[in-house]
């Protein structure tokens, strides 16, 4: 339910951007991110363990970004990021031995790279308020790491494309301006390790940031 309610506040966020007109221009910037991700068993797990739930459980994590936009209308933007986001993730049923399904962990990272729509406006006093929606692809970064309890091993991985939605507030402060954003963002595929359909990803990103404009119409 909480998760529910979450992804409708995003979906608002985004929204109530329509509303409201922006300064055309481009604008570059940096954010730091922190992750509170969601896991849910993929596909082969069903089908190898009977039904039975991975128990999939993740860290707070952090991350950190780059991005660019460009604001081609008063009303529409577009914007390019690449984020780094790493996974860790704590399960209890990782392979099957003599015994049964073990537990273990694993850890990957990747880069995000979003492709977002923007709509929203600058109001009085330099306040910002934005609207932001699109798609992302994960490129992994090396391979991931399993750790059954007993030894670790590394193995391919691959990730997902998937769909962003969230809202930014800004304010501006010197010659660009301080933001903070969330956002809502899920896989629409599962997450292959090891050609094995493991497990489905989301979370929700909670970012601050600045950016500076660095041409205008």
């Amino acid at each position: 339910m909480i998760k529910k309610r979450l992804v409708v506040m995003v979906l608002l966020a985004a929204v109530a951007g329509l509303g409201f007109a922006q300064v055309q221009g481009f604008t570059i910037g940096a954010r730091i991110i922190g992750v509170i991700p969601f896991y849910s068993s993929g596909s082969d797990i069903y089908n190898s363990t009977g039904g039975r739930s991975a128990n999939l459980e993740g860290k707070f994590g952090f991350g950190f970004a780059g991005q660019a936009s460009y604001n081609f209308s008063d009303l529409l933007g577009a914007q390019v990021e690449i984020i780094y986001n790493s996974d860790d993730i704590k399960t209890n049923v990782l392979r099957y031995d003599v015994l049964g399904y073990t537990g273990g962990t694993v850890k990957a990272s990747s880069l995000l790279i979003p492709v977002l729509f923007r709509v929203g406006t600058t109001l009085n006093r330099g306040v910002q308020l934005t609207g932001i929606g699109g798609i992302y692809f994960t490129v992994p970064l090396g391979d991931a790491e399993v750790n059954d309890g007993y030894y670790k091993e590394k193995v391919d991985w691959n990730g997902s494309i998937g769909a962003m939605l969230g809202g930014i507030v800004g304010y501006r402060v010197g010659p660009g301006s301080i933001f903070a954003d969330v956002r809502y963002a899920f896989d629409f595929s599962d997450v292959k390790i090891n050609s094995y359909k493991y497990l489905k990803k989301s979370g929700i990103h909670i970012g601050l940031g600045y950016s500076i404009p660095i041409g205008s119409n």
